[in-house]
């Protein structure tokens, strides 16, 4: 736990063990994570893939460590708490995942782009803040390359997203005030496609409201 307590990406996982998400939705928004062959050598317990199959051992899990008596220094502290904050908050912030179009636009476009190339740089050229731009300049900044189902990065980081919305929920009223989660939660605005997934959007500014409060009182 030690080992998996110094990396972001793994503390971000113990912390969301007893989420209830089902392991479906949970292994599609893998890209939230994102370990390497080492940190998943790392993962011990399974918090990655087995865990979330069995909402029990999820549960178990969390309640040992959330229990300074059972986990001593491996306990769930309000510090590790405020990092997976702030590792699930700078995933949200990134400005490529809130533009985001629905997955049947993006389907259209990215035929488009595959059968008539000229005609989508073009496109490109001629709206440059339009939702087409947008998703041709997220697939370059992102260089997600995939002949066989161009759509495949665009799906894994929409549910990334969505789950990263849910986390942070769980996580930041857990979560000890620091400096670079405060930021963060300052700069925090939704894009322009806010309307989507509105209900865990709201969820998460205010449970955001709720941490500035902390901060302020």
């Amino acid at each position: 736990m030690e080992k998996m307590y110094s990396d972001t990406s793994l503390t971000a996982l113990v912390t969301v063990a007893k989420i209830k998400v089902h392991w479906r939705s949970f292994l599609a928004g893998d890209n939230l994570f994102q370990l390497d062959e080492a940190q998943q050598a790392l993962d011990k317990l399974a918090f990655s893939n087995y865990l979330h199959y069995y909402l029990e051992y999820g549960q178990f899990i969390s309640e040992f460590l959330e229990d300074p008596n059972r986990s001593g220094v491996y306990m769930l502290s309000g510090q590790r708490y405020a990092t997976a904050a702030v590792h699930f908050l700078k995933h949200i912030s990134d400005h490529s995942e809130q533009i985001l179009p629905s997955l049947n636009i993006a389907k259209w476009k990215y035929t488009k782009q595959k059968n008539f190339p000229w005609l989508w740089q073009k496109l490109v050229q001629q709206a440059r803040s339009s939702e087409a731009a947008q998703i041709f300049k997220w697939r370059l900044r992102r260089r997600e390359k995939s002949p066989l189902d161009p759509l495949r990065g665009v799906r894994g980081y929409e549910h990334a997203f969505r789950l990263a919305l849910k986390c942070l929920v769980h996580v930041l009223p857990k979560s000890d005030i620091s400096e670079e989660l405060t930021a963060l939660a300052r700069r925090q605005k939704f894009g322009p496609l806010a309307r989507k997934d509105a209900r865990r959007k709201r969820a998460v500014a205010r449970a955001i409201a709720r941490y500035l409060a902390r901060v302020e009182s």
